[in-house]
């Protein structure tokens, strides 16, 4: 790490957790969408800017049609979000298998030269495809070149602070790579591959809690040390060394066990024996190693149908790891709920965004986490009936201006502040 990097990455004002105009959003000034021809799966969303986007989506066609991966292009006109051009074919399916109609991976990000990529799982050599703007056009460069990047079921794809070709991609549990591009932005064969080789993640395998980064080469995660006095702690890996490794702890890391003890003894509660698994997305929750120095861990109470969640967080230098409150979420059972969807809003990291389908209860619910009070709350929660192959809810990070929330086969609900 070069010396001093740490400190001016952390004083930057993207990774300040202070003034974000969404510490106050309740969903009052939300709109709401419906796109007039059912999906099969929102698959991901990447903006150009604050205007337009692209969500990708996957269609069944049915029969001997061809299935398809397709883009519509949003746009958000001052607060109101619609489609202006839609269905336009990213991939066309030969056959009858289905399988692109059922496709839930891949990677949809926005690059630092202000294009958008979609990287799927399409069966075409691992064929990346590129998105550019001109105006209000957007236009599709067809399966351009072979992605090198390992494919995750949950990618955290940042960029890499003062490298304008670098990225980092990085999967929910201990493991990343360094992708140093050329012009092309994403074809280079990845410089380092390292994954840790202890310490599992609390209880699951890889599709728990969200990473922070001390700088470009050091993301950390929450995990669980098992044995007698079970606690969560920060780790880091360093992606600067190739190959497998075991993870090491910030210096000075508390061993507190009250602080970081997977059960709440005070409040009668027990977190220790669930967590909330985080659904397979193609959106980051972030977008640049800089924006983010806060590993997030999200916990549920465990015992069966319980309706309690609460969040453990680290920010990298802080000499504890933090626990919210408890929040119950009303008319929600998490012993019959789906898999999570989460992402920051706002300009810095101080607002969290968390959301889940209870289909026992046909109810969505959204929580908003605010780093600087320490706070949880529920913010949405209403009714809506999704259809059982498509229990899904997805939220997808707008920059910095907002979210789209996806849900079903056709709904959006645009986020802002």
């Amino acid at each position: 790490m070069p010396i001093g990097f740490a400190k001016s990455i952390l004083a930057q004002d993207t990774t300040a957790t202070g003034a974000n105009s969404f510490v106050g959003w309740d969903g009052s000034n939300d709109h709401t969408f419906t796109r007039n021809a059912a999906v099969n799966h929102f698959i991901g969303f990447a903006p150009f800017n604050d205007e337009y986007g692209v969500m990708v989506s996957a269609l069944d066609s049915g029969g001997s049609t061809a299935d398809k991966i397709q883009y519509d292009v949003m746009r958000n006109n001052s607060g109101t979000l619609s489609i202006t051009s839609q269905g336009n074919i990213i991939i066309n399916d030969v056959g009858t298998s289905n399988y692109r109609a059922l496709s839930k991976y891949g990677l949809v990000a926005p690059l630092q030269n202000g294009k958008v990529l979609y990287d799927g799982k399409d069966n075409q050599s691992n064929k990346y495809h590129i998105f550019s703007i001109s105006g209000s056009t957007v236009s599709h460069t067809d399966a351009t070149g072979t992605a090198n990047r390992t494919m995750h079921n949950t990618p955290i794809f940042v960029s890499r602070t003062a490298d304008s070709t670098g990225y980092n991609n990085i999967r929910t549990q201990k493991l990343g790579e360094t992708i140093e591009t050329s012009g092309n932005h994403f074809e280079t064969t990845p410089t380092v591959s390292t994954e840790s080789s202890s310490n599992g993640i609390y209880f699951y395998g890889d599709l728990h809690g969200v990473p922070g980064f001390v700088d470009n080469d050091t993301p950390f995660f929450l995990n669980d040390t098992f044995g007698t006095a079970q606690k969560l702690q920060p780790y880091k890996i360093d992606l600067g060394t190739a190959g497998s490794q075991t993870p090491t702890l910030f210096s000075g890391s508390p061993t507190n066990s009250q602080t970081m003890s997977q059960f709440d003894t005070a409040n009668s509660t027990n977190f220790g024996s669930n967590s909330y698994e985080l659904d397979i997305f193609a959106t980051p929750p972030f977008n640049d190693v800089s924006f983010n120095d806060i590993a997030i861990f999200i916990r549920r109470e465990g015992g069966g149908s319980s309706n309690k969640f609460v969040f453990d967080t680290y920010k990298a230098g802080d000499s504890s790891v933090e626990r919210s409150n408890i929040v119950t979420v009303s008319n929600f059972s998490t012993g019959g709920d789906t898999s999570g969807t989460c992402c920051f809003v706002g300009a810095t990291n101080d607002v969290f965004l968390f959301a889940g389908y209870d289909p026992g209860n046909t109810r969505i619910v959204v929580l908003k986490y605010v780093h600087s009070t320490n706070t949880l709350s529920e913010v949405l929660n209403f009714s809506e009936n999704l259809p059982s192959s498509n229990e899904e809810v997805r939220l997808h990070r707008w920059g910095s201006s907002g979210a789209i929330l996806t849900y079903g086969t056709t709904k959006m609900r645009l986020i802002q502040a």
